[in-house]
């Protein structure tokens, strides 16, 4: 008998407000069913839009399909949200209720959260009470106290953040990181818990195309840039100075008045769906690391597979230890945020070839490699 899984996460419309929490969402989903898995999806609405036209996209990637809205309203407000996550902690009537009856948990279940969708807590919370037997996984892409912020400017603004975290790590049997970064700063955040602790490196993405055969003079960097969270400016600035024979294309959200110069074009943010399409054009893309905290973007990973040439730029007060961590991947060219580092880089692009990815590489970073180490990995 095949092993049920019942994962829980929050889903958007396809559209330009998906973000990367969806992306990996649908990944891990291919990844368990195509391990062999029956997979069950729980999928939190954060949208009216995305009850109403969501269905047809999941139902082919999974066994069974349950749509349920959250109960949180969709709010922006953090200090709304806040209070709907200590509500939800206090008050699980609503969370019972929008539980779908016919779900059903055998003995050879395992229950998977995917945070920062807090709600898909509260109601592996309630399905744990009719079967507490089951195990039950947290898998984190994003943290909570530690969101947006260095681990060495924790302070008590976080302390309602870290309530909640630690109530969460209570309820798991499991707690998975989807990176070593994400996995070291929590366990040392939160010691008490580190046992359950373990991380398993993020996958391809299901649909992206191995093999490309572009220009190795165009590039491509696609993700927002508000200055709070990425400095985009020293990439710009080395554009600006290169040959106009060397192009960029910024696809992307930002708080910096961008102008397009001879070999840089500005565009606005598109959903992942017309990316995917457009990426294919490009032989190199390009990463920039956030410059306020740890989190390494999604997008790092989700190209790993195709011979594209991937350039990480790394930025903030830990860039040598996330530089370490993705050397090991044997994968990334990387250099350090500034402006003559990412001009050195760049013309070192032009001059190489297609990356050519190992077998062996491809296995290990699979969707459904990956989807299953959540499930049956190691502790650390």
């Amino acid at each position: 008998m095949k092993k049920k899984i019942v994962f829980i996460s929050e889903i958007n419309a396809q559209s330009i407000n998906t973000t990367s929490t969806h992306i990996l969402t649908e990944n891990i989903l291919y990844g368990l069913k195509k391990a062999g898995y029956y997979v069950t999806f729980l999928a939190i609405c954060s949208t009216e839009d995305a009850f109403s036209n969501t269905e047809q996209h999941y139902r082919n990637l999974v066994d069974e399909l349950y749509l349920v809205r959250s109960r949180f309203g969709g709010s922006n407000n953090k200090y709304k949200k806040l209070f709907d996550m200590v509500k939800g902690v206090f008050v699980s009537r609503p969370y019972k209720k929008i539980l779908p009856k016919k779900l059903d948990l055998a003995e050879n279940t395992v229950l998977v959260s995917h945070t920062p969708s807090y709600e898909a807590i509260f109601l592996c919370r309630e399905l744990l009470k009719r079967c507490n037997s089951i195990k039950y996984i947290q898998y984190w892409s994003d943290p909570m106290a530690l969101s947006g912020i260095m681990p060495e400017q924790f302070n008590y603004k976080r302390r309602p953040f870290y309530w909640l975290e630690k109530y969460a790590y209570k309820l798991a049997s499991e707690i998975v990181f989807g990176t070593e970064p994400l996995y070291k700063m929590n366990s040392t955040l939160y010691p008490n818990y580190k046992s359950k602790m373990r991380y398993v490196d993020l996958a391809y993405l299901h649909n992206s195309d191995s093999e490309l055969d572009k220009n190795r003079n165009l590039f491509i960097y696609a993700g927002n840039y508000y200055k709070a969270i990425r400095n985009i400016q020293p990439l710009y600035e080395a554009f600006s100075e290169l040959t106009p024979n060397c192009q960029l294309d910024i696809y992307g959200r930002g708080d910096l008045e961008l102008k397009p110069t001879e070999n840089i074009r500005i565009h606005s943010r598109i959903s992942p769906d017309e990316l995917a399409k457009i990426e294919n054009s490009y032989q190199n893309t390009l990463v920039l690391l956030n410059q306020g905290c740890m989190q390494i973007p999604g997008k790092t990973f989700y190209r790993m597979n195709t011979n594209q040439n991937i350039l990480v730029i790394a930025d903030g007060s830990h860039r040598e230890e996330l530089k370490t961590y993705l050397s090991r991947y044997n994968r990334f060219l990387i250099c350090n945020n500034d402006k003559d580092d990412i001009k050195v880089a760049v013309q070192k692009l032009m001059k190489s070839g297609p990356f050519h990815c190992s077998n062996e590489f491809l296995r290990l970073l699979s969707p459904e490699y990956v989807s299953s180490k959540i499930i049956e990995g190691d502790m650390l």
